[in-house]
């Protein structure tokens, strides 16, 4: 993941990268048909790879950290899309899983 200076949504290359496309493509069509998902998804992601890169320094973790407060956000998402969970831990992206693990425990936890 491009470490960033500034909190960013991914860019359509950057996030058809975490399924294993390459651009141009239509990343609603391929990961989602709904692109208000797909927008929130490259929102949140971009923001986790700003937060792991740049604030890691222990605000990352811990039961008020980014990490925690990333997957919850992804958790609203896979309760209406399930199978997306299976598709973001078969990236290569650690952070990506990372936010995606942390979310299927905090499901299981409620």
């Amino acid at each position: 993941m491009t470490t960033r200076k500034i909190a960013s949504p991914m860019d359509d290359e950057e996030f058809l990268a975490l399924f294993g496309y390459k651009a141009p493509m239509d990343a609603v069509s391929l990961v989602d048909h709904d692109p208000e998902v797909v927008a929130s998804l490259k929102e949140l992601f971009g923001e986790a790879g700003h937060l792991f890169e740049c604030h890691a320094d222990g605000t990352w973790a811990g039961p008020d950290g980014h990490k925690d407060r990333l997957a919850l956000r992804l958790c609203e998402i896979l309760r209406t899309r399930p199978n997306l969970a299976h598709r973001l831990i078969k990236t290569d992206n650690r952070v990506v899983k990372m936010i995606t693990y942390r979310a299927l425990e905090i499901t299981k936890e409620t």
